[in-house]
């Protein structure tokens, strides 16, 4: 007799219904309500999808380990929370180490070509005028 385990602690889903997760299964109940809500009001199959989309994705569309909810949760406070900036003096002594040490920051490529060419350069090319 041989049982699986998952490596991954975190990526263990149990199964509860049909091959689906409470979540999922959930979700699923939550768009068929939807649907069948949409359809008596609006009369409309393409209506009842668009619904039933947003509470499928939620239960079922995974991004980095997140599922909906807590994805949705994520990008709310990456967007609209006020982002507190913090410079300890450590960090500013060290870049002003940094930058007396090597001076000025460097050239990029193009900056450096654009400095580089001379006008003996330019005139190999000719032109036909």
């Amino acid at each position: 007799m041989e049982v699986e385990i998952n490596k991954e602690i975190l990526s263990y889903r149990e199964v509860i219904y049909f091959g689906l997760s409470l979540r999922e299964l959930c979700a699923v109940g939550i768009a068929i309500g939807l649907s069948v809500a949409m359809y008596f009001l609006f009369g409309s199959a393409i209506v009842c999808v668009a619904v039933s989309i947003v509470p499928i994705l939620a239960g079922f569309y995974q991004y980095h380990g997140m599922y909906g909810g807590r994805l949705l949760l994520v990008i709310y406070r990456d967007a609209f929370r006020p982002r507190q900036l913090m410079a300890s003096r450590s960090v500013m002594a060290e870049q002003l180490a940094y930058l007396s040490r090597y001076g000025k920051k460097k050239q990029s490529r193009r900056s450096r070509k654009k400095t580089d060419e001379t006008p003996a350069k330019k005139g190999k090319g000719g032109s036909a005028a």
